[in-house]
């Protein structure tokens, strides 16, 4: 599911934009630049590995941030919720610009989504909703297993359960269909309250508590969690460095698997095979950048460019060490976004564009961070770098 607000962008007419500009007393050459970005504009399709024709942008401002995709919710579901939505804020969906797409989704992609879990533990903080929905019906099976002083928990306690014990009980066939559901995730709790998970006086059972256990008993924390997801850190650089992480970047030789190309050398040194380990570490192109950043810090370059092995020179430690991986992780995804456009466009940039880019990111996101929380320090540090 994907769904776009109607706003301004969708409606507003070039020839507005233009004379408003003008009406606001802007420089004509700052409106002739403006206006460039708007009606020069083109896309082209990328089907199977290659790239196909331009079309023209026709209404609207250019704008690419879909509210939200997903594809668990029932869409009656999700319309009747943007539906409250557009009545409370006055923001109406955009039907031309919104779309639902579920036909050829297999199970694999569903399930990846599924397994979207915490960033702590590797994946993007993405709500399962389905154990959402189990952990919520936990409430009431801690409720039924506490004895709460509830009319539903009594009556449920004379007709059903009467003397047996609440975690031994097992439904009959003529139970309701919603109480043998809640009997099936009484079994998926069990193990918990038998543990003695929420069994004390003081301990109280809440959804979020439920979900974690239910996500998150079985998994192990990544040990790259503080160097992907941290303040300093642009969040489309994080993305791009999780995906890098995971080693679920499109390079070539997943292509290839796929049967998408048939193309497996490296663009940005047209010599070995293009891999994770090669974009990002081997190849000749990705070391002269990170020869341009370390030259820049007055750090020597380590023999290997993991992001690991990069946070560990001279032990950097705490706002070093975050300020660092912001910058690995911006060079990562230049890195990345240089070989997409030689892919496209055919031309490798410069690593001394590169750094340059880096440096601006880096120096824009410090800007968006109060200066308040930084110690002395930690601010000279960056001025002397030129990031002030």
């Amino acid at each position: 599911m994907k769904i776009d607000l109607q706003k301004a962008y969708d409606s507003i007419e070039w020839r507005f934009l233009q004379d408003m500009l003008s009406g606001l007393k802007f420089p004509h050459t700052s409106i002739e630049l403006i206006m460039q970005c708007v009606y020069t504009p083109s896309y082209s399709l990328a089907l199977n590995g290659d790239v196909f024709g331009f079309f023209k942008d026709k209404r609207g401002l250019r704008k690419r941030d879909p509210l939200s995709r997903g594809d668990l919710i029932p869409a009656t579901l999700l319309l009747s919720i943007f539906e409250t939505f557009s009545i409370s804020s006055g923001l109406k969906m955009s039907s031309g610009k919104s779309s639902f797409y579920s036909n050829g989704v297999g199970d694999i992609i569903l399930k990846g989504i599924e397994d979207a879990s915490g960033k702590l533990f590797g994946g993007l903080g993405i709500v399962d909703t389905k154990q959402w929905n189990i952990a919520a019906v936990g409430k009431l099976v801690w409720w039924i297993a506490r004895k709460k002083d509830n009319l539903w928990i009594q009556w449920v306690d004379k007709v059903y359960i009467k003397q047996t014990d609440c975690m031994d009980y097992k439904p009959t066939s003529a139970s309701s269909w919603a109480w043998r559901k809640v009997c099936e995730i009484k079994e998926v709790f069990k193990d918990a309250y038998v543990q003695g998970k929420w069994s004390a006086d003081d301990e109280k059972y809440t959804i979020n508590d439920g979900y974690k256990w239910l996500t998150q008993h079985d998994m192990s924390r990544v040990p790259w969690f503080k160097s992907v997801w941290n303040k300093f850190i642009i969040p489309k650089h994080s993305f791009i460095l999780w995906l890098l992480n995971q080693e679920r970047l499109l390079t070539l030789d997943r292509l290839f698997k796929m049967g998408i190309t048939q193309q497996t050398r490296c663009f940005l040194c047209g010599i070995h095979d293009e891999n994770h380990r090669h974009l990002f570490q081997e190849c000749v192109y990705a070391r002269q950048c990170y020869t341009q950043l370390f030259a820049w810090l007055q750090m020597q370059v380590p023999v290997h460019l993991s992001t690991d092995s990069i946070l560990r020179i001279r032990k950097h430690t705490g706002f070093t060490r975050l300020l660092l991986s912001s910058l690995v992780a911006a060079m990562q995804y230049h890195i990345w976004l240089c070989r997409n456009t030689c892919r496209v466009d055919g031309y490798v940039t410069h690593p001394a564009v590169i750094l340059k880019r880096i440096k601006f990111d880096c120096r824009m996101r410090l800007m968006n961070i109060s200066v308040g929380s930084l110690k002395r320090g930690e601010i000279d540090w960056c001025t002397q770098r030129g990031l002030m």
